[in-house]
């Protein structure tokens, strides 16, 4: 397994990452933690700081789910639309369909248009199995 040592702490590859894509993402990961530091610096308007500060935050965020050191977040609804809980589970929309169509996860349809919702403790134990 790679590692790579950024500032004092270790960084692992995780499993299933190609190496060339670990790179970029921690590459990413310097860049962006040096973006976020030196914005305080930079003369700009309170609205357009927070607007910045609040894009940098969140791409940091995604890199390190990306990198294994977050876990994902579910949002903070009870019941999530079929892209929320895919990006939430790591696997694509029509995986989740196929899922459910299998019934491998529970989700309540919306008779109206048939818009699938997955509930929140639903999603953590999916993600639960998928881990074992």
């Amino acid at each position: 397994m790679d590692r790579v040592h950024f500032d004092s702490r270790v960084i692992p590859c995780p499993r299933g990452l190609h190496r060339a894509t670990y790179g970029r993402l921690v590459r990413d990961l310097r860049r962006v933690e040096g973006q976020l530091a030196m914005l305080s610096w930079r003369p700009l308007r309170p609205q357009l700081r927070h607007r910045l500060e609040t894009q940098f935050r969140h791409r940091l965020l995604r890199i390190r789910e990306r990198l294994g050191v977050e876990p994902s977040r579910l949002p903070g609804r009870q019941w999530v639309r079929v892209g929320g809980a895919a990006a939430f589970l790591h696997v694509s929309t029509r995986t989740l369909c196929r899922w459910t169509n299998q019934g491998k996860i529970a989700c309540h349809r919306a008779w109206w248009r048939g818009h699938r919702y997955f509930h929140r403790q639903e999603l953590r134990r999916a993600q639960a199995r998928r881990r074992v």
